[in-house]
C-alpha cells in the first residue's frame, strides 16, 4: 500500500474549495488535506468546518514548518506560488497574495497565474501567465 501524503492549502478563496474537494474525492487514496491557513482567520475555519479538516493554520509560516505536512511545492529551495484562476485577463492584483509566502523561511521565486488566457504572457518581471491548455 502506498502512503497517503499530508497537504496544507494555502489561501481559502474559492477555489480552495474545488482543490479541497478533489483532493478528498479524486486522490483521496493519496493524498489528504491536513489543514489550511488564511489571512483571514475566519475563512480559514470555515473551510476546515466545511470539511471537517483536523487543523487550522495561525500562519503560513506555521503550516510550511508542520513537520506533518508530506508536499509543500518547492523548486530548488524556493517556493513558486502558483493562482489558478478563471480570468482570460490576469492583472497584477491576482499576485498580490504571492506575498504572503516573504513571511516564510524559505525564499519566493517566480510566480504564475494559471488562466483562460490563449497566450502564455508576463504580468510583470516575477509572475507569468500560464495558459490552462498548457497543463
Amino acid at each position: 500500500m502506498e502512503p497517503v501524503y499530508q497537504v496544507g492549502v494555502a489561501g481559502c478563496g474559492m477555489i480552495s474549495e474545488v482543490y479541497i474537494r478533489n483532493l478528498q474525492t479524486l486522490f483521496s487514496d493519496r493524498l489528504a488535506v491536513r489543514g489550511v491557513f488564511d489571512r483571514h482567520p475566519d475563512r480559514a475555519q470555515g473551510r476546515a468546518a466545511q470539511f471537517a479538516l483536523p487543523r487550522v493554520y495561525e500562519t503560513l509560516e506555521q503550516m510550511l514548518s508542520d513537520p506533518e505536512i508530506d508536499i509543500v511545492l518547492e523548486q530548488d529551495g524556493v517556493l513558486n506560488p502558483i493562482e489558478i484562476k478563471k480570468t482570460s485577463n490576469p492583472g497584477t492584483e491576482l499576485t498580490k497574495v504571492f506575498s504572503l509566502l516573504d513571511k516564510a523561511s524559505v525564499p519566493r521565486g517566480k510566480g504564475a497565474i494559471v488562466c483562460m488566457k490563449p497566450k502564455v504572457g508576463v504580468i510583470d518581471r516575477d509572475n507569468y501567465i500560464v495558459p490552462i491548455w498548457t497543463i
